[in-house]
């Protein structure tokens, strides 16, 4: 990626370009491309939180890399766990359907803050507010065109500033369409 400038500010090198960046998911991390954005959002709502989850685009090849969202606004007053944590805490987390479609290479979680318990004696790290779980993910797929969901689920625990609510598991069905390589167009 380049600036205004012509100056090289963000690359991608994958091994004899065995994966391949999307444009979109490029254009959204290097300059905040909103309109990059193609896929579909999925969103579940709890007492505590709304979440969303989604890919960056609606369409996957094998091979190819997307990024997978999950998006979480907290109710006034809520957080729940960052990581790492002591013993029985329940982090928050997000896991991808392991199967014929996609794979996690990475997720990405933002800095948390660090809560000050003053009664436990502990310092533990939070999340409040609207944050955002981002999962790199690849195409592993067949090289077909069909239509795929991918469950995607996030676990985590809200608490207040009184109660710590039972660890909760909320799931998303992600739709994705599976394209074959064009390799006329590769070549």
């Amino acid at each position: 990626m380049v600036d205004a400038e012509g100056v090289v500010f963000d690359k991608s090198f994958y091994e004899k370009y065995a994966v391949r960046e999307s444009v979109a998911d490029m254009l959204k991390d290097s300059f905040d491309v909103a309109e990059a954005w193609t896929g579909e959002w999925a969103e579940v709502v709890t007492p505590h939180l709304v979440a969303r989850a989604g890919f960056s685009k609606r369409t996957l090849r094998r091979a190819q890399v997307t990024v997978l969202t999950v998006e979480i606004n907290l109710k006034d007053g809520m957080h729940v766990y960052g990581q790492p944590l002591p013993e029985g805490y329940f982090t928050t987390t997000v896991s991808v359907d392991s199967g014929a479609v996609v794979s996690v290479d990475s997720l990405e979680f933002p800095e948390p803050e660090i809560l000050n318990l003053e009664a436990l004696g502990e310092k533990l790290p939070v999340y409040g507010g609207r944050f955002e779980i981002r999962a790199r993910c690849r195409g592993v797929g067949p090289d077909e065109e069909r239509m795929e969901t991918v469950g995607v689920t996030l676990q985590y625990q809200a608490c207040d500033d009184k109660v710590c609510y039972p660890p909760e598991r909320v799931r998303f069905e992600l739709p994705i369409q599976l394209l074959p390589h064009d390799w006329e167009t590769i070549k």
